[in-house]
């Protein structure tokens, strides 16, 4: 990952992430990526160029990345849908079953995870605990 200086287009620091990271998103005070190669996120601080490995085991081709307004949702073929707490660093919910490809995105306090190979949105309520929440 280089971050680059807007004003001048010189890069300005070069950040280390997991292999292939192909999505990336940001919010709650991070740059995220999805690292395809490796089955990891990568948290970056913005502030420090820091980052900490997340190992959400979700390996593999397709997938998405979104940052919601608690948590951060994962899309991956083999994996529904992962929800990351940004405070733990932790994958602490998965839906499933696999799918195959598709996107998530967060809008009005909704997750909206399609999967354009069976034809299929599901949506759940970003403000409940992930515990409680269900697909529809």
């Amino acid at each position: 990952m280089q971050r680059v200086d807007p004003k001048t287009n010189k890069v300005i620091a070069t950040i280390k992430v997991g292999t292939t990271p192909r999505f990336i998103s940001s919010g709650l005070g991070a740059v995220w990526t999805l690292n395809q190669d490796d089955g990891t996120i990568t948290k970056i601080d913005p502030s420090t160029n820091t980052t900490v490995t997340i190992h959400a085991d979700i390996k593999g081709s397709g997938g998405d990345i979104t940052v919601g307004n608690t948590f951060v949702y994962v899309r991956a073929k083999k994996t529904m849908l992962s929800i990351i707490d940004p405070k733990s660093n932790k994958v602490i919910k998965r839906y499933g079953p696999s799918s195959g490809s598709g996107a998530v995105c967060v809008e009005n306090g909704r997750v909206w995870i399609t999967a354009h190979d069976i034809n299929t949105v599901w949506i759940l309520k970003e403000d409940l605990p992930p515990t409680r929440s269900r697909a529809h």
